[in-house]
């Protein structure tokens, strides 16, 4: 049985403290925070409707702020605009939860905070000097702490691209192989900007490995 590396698992627990240091004051009490750009709700609102119609459409199912600079248009056809996977996790949540998305952010902070293992585990396989260092930047990035705030894919498609590195930097088999083109769909169904990725996956792993060398 392995020892648990007790370093990395400070950083990991600084990580979640940081994070929740400002959820429960900035978001937990007041979760429109959340919503700080038109794009939260571009996310939410499919999720929504998927929950209440069945249907991955955008229909503008509640009304955002007067105050907001921008409204919502209602929409009668799918979705296109976003990609799935992320109002799907929005959706998993309000389903067990109920609307609650104080805790779909929750769970983004705790999601934000296990990078720094993803991080560190990289670094030890690449051989990148002290494996520590990348994974505390990270724990105490403001930015990194800000973005897990909001109802956005950013700390997701992070979340995903590390596990990606992961599994490609280790020991290659079919097995992982078939792993890092489902992570790699997924990744492309999470964000518009990794639509291609599932497409450039494969010569990204070719490369790696040195498999390219043969054809």
């Amino acid at each position: 049985m392995k020892r648990i590396d007790k370093k990395i698992l400070f950083i990991f627990l600084l990580a979640i403290f940081l994070r929740l240091l400002i959820f429960f004051p900035l978001i937990y009490k007041h979760p429109e925070r959340a919503f700080y750009t038109i794009d939260a709700y571009t996310y939410e609102f499919p999720a929504i409707t998927l929950i209440e119609k069945g249907k991955y459409m955008n229909d503008c199912p509640k009304k955002i702020p007067d105050w907001f600079p921008q409204q919502c248009i209602p929409s009668t056809q799918p979705e296109i605009y976003r990609p799935p996977v992320y109002p799907l996790y929005i959706a998993g949540h309000y389903l067990v939860f109920g609307y609650r998305p104080e805790i779909v952010i929750f769970t983004q902070n705790i999601m934000d905070a296990m990078k720094v293992i993803l991080i560190y585990h990289i670094s030890r396989v690449i051989g990148l000097g002290n494996p520590y260092i990348g994974a505390i930047l990270y724990a105490i990035s403001p930015s990194a702490i800000i973005f897990s705030q909001a109802l956005m894919t950013e700390t997701m498609q992070g979340f995903i691209l590390l596990i990606f590195l992961v599994l490609l930097f280790g020991k290659v088999s079919y097995v992982r192989s078939a792993f890092l083109g489902m992570i790699a769909g997924i990744l492309s169904l999470t964000h518009p900007m990794w639509y291609f990725f599932a497409l450039i996956s494969p010569i990204l792993v070719l490369i790696y490995t040195r498999s390219i060398r043969s054809f």
